[in-house]
């Protein structure tokens, strides 16, 4: 079990007793380094063929949601972030320069990916979508054409073009390997004690997934990831448990309807109310293993109005808790949180109307990390003597790219974010 030892004589004593644990040795480790946060990187997994996934109008879910958010991250790492990894996992033409460094996926990873889409949704729903991109991608083949082609829409709001689907089928797979770098605790030798270095991991992808059912694509959403993600992680181990936290303005059904049924998995979603998908409107506990709690909030709602309550002392107990609440329920401590991180809740961001800034996704991803006791400085006492759950985020929506726009925008927000995870 993990104990955290704030001062650093305490920690010398226990280390010369023996009684010191090597996460102990890591967290002292980091604190001494002057941070606080115990991840030792943040891995952001990105797509650079995503852009093969476009409307042939303007549409708010674009490539360029992706683009900006790189070139931000990059340059705070040209600048000294050097514990941001940035991995492309697009298969790319030989000699093609790629931002951060290639990992290509693998033919069974992508296989993979797609048994988890169909435990996610189903092999009819799954097919037809891969269907109707790849047939008209052939044709125009057959016709002469550009390969990369508009099919249509789904729904007013959620398109397809020839390349949606191994898109889609990527960005799961993306998810996927994120939520295996967070859960893989390497192992290093340092002063010849064994240190944990534990991970979080960023899926930068598009489009988002958290509105799609099991049977349905809406939303912008054609497949679920976070639900596929979450089924893979349940799946890869018979005890482990998992939340995920949905901080997207909207309310992500399709990850309440999917996780409804596992029993294992626990989720909450904080949104805006009334808004799309108008469902989760009122707060409350739901489903025949009360896993998903809704909680939503009005338009206007800022961080220190409202919203920070609601984060801190409403979400993040049900997410995790070593003992029995009102609110948040049974005692329940996941080995992995997931987070779907929408940054559509911006206040100028155009689909919707709450009003935090860049700078609160900081102050959530600080006080997530407080809660499940991956910060040294942790003012929680129930995550003192366990060892903190894995943590991986993915995208979901946000769409304000304007530079200079009032309270921040996308890059802005997903900057603070993974700044907040490593102080």
């Amino acid at each position: 079990m993990m104990q955290r030892y704030h001062s650093p004589v305490l920690f010398l004593l226990l280390s010369l007793s023996g009684e010191v644990t090597h996460d102990a040795y890591a967290l002292a480790s980091v604190a001494s380094s002057g941070r606080l946060s115990a991840l030792s990187s943040v891995k952001v997994l990105y797509d650079s063929t995503n852009n093969w996934h476009r409307s042939i109008q303007y549409h708010p879910e674009q490539p360029e949601r992706i683009k900006v958010c790189i070139e931000a991250l990059e340059e705070k790492r040209k600048n000294g972030l050097t514990s941001v990894d940035l991995i492309n996992v697009a298969s790319l033409p030989a000699g093609e320069e790629t931002t951060g460094h290639s990992a290509p996926f693998t033919q069974e990873e992508l296989e993979y990916a797609r048994s988890m889409l169909v435990q996610a949704h189903s092999e009819e729903h799954v097919q037809h979508i891969e269907t109707r991109c790849r047939s008209s991608r052939q044709r125009r083949i057959d016709d002469g054409k550009n390969p990369l082609g508009f099919v249509g829409y789904i729904d007013d709001d959620t398109y397809l073009t020839t390349e949606s689907y191994d898109v889609c089928l990527r960005a799961t797979a993306t998810w996927i390997r994120a939520v295996n770098i967070a859960l893989d605790h390497t192992i290093s030798k340092k002063k010849d004690v064994n240190e944990s270095l534990q991970h979080a991991a960023v899926a930068l992808t598009r489009p988002p997934g958290h509105h799609a059912t099991s049977r349905l694509s809406n939303g912008f959403c054609i497949f679920n990831f976070a639900a596929a993600a979450a089924l893979h992680a349940l799946q890869s181990d018979p005890v482990r448990t998992i939340s995920v936290l949905d901080w997207d303005v909207h309310y992500g059904q399709g990850v309440a309807d999917i996780l409804q049924h596992h029993e294992r998995a626990r989720y909450v979603s904080i949104h805006q109310t009334p808004a799309f998908p108008y469902e989760g409107e009122k707060r409350g506990i739901h489903g025949i293993h009360k896993n998903i709690m809704t909680v939503p909030i009005p338009a206007d709602t800022t961080w220190t109005c409202g919203y920070k309550h609601i984060f801190e002392d409403v979400a993040l107990p049900f997410l995790y808790s070593s003992y029995p609440t009102e609110s948040s329920g049974d005692k329940w401590e996941p080995d992995l949180v997931i987070v779907c991180a929408g940054y559509d809740a911006l206040t100028s961001d155009e689909l919707a109307s709450v009003s935090l800034t860049a700078k609160d996704y900081g102050h959530m991803s600080r006080s997530l990390l407080n809660r499940i006791g991956l910060r040294t400085d942790s003012t929680s006492d129930e995550t003192k003597n366990r060892t903190p759950p894995s943590l991986m985020l993915g995208l979901e929506g946000g769409y304000q790219l304007g530079k200079g726009a009032a309270g921040g925008n996308l890059a802005d927000a997903v900057m603070e974010t993974v700044e907040g995870l490593l102080e």
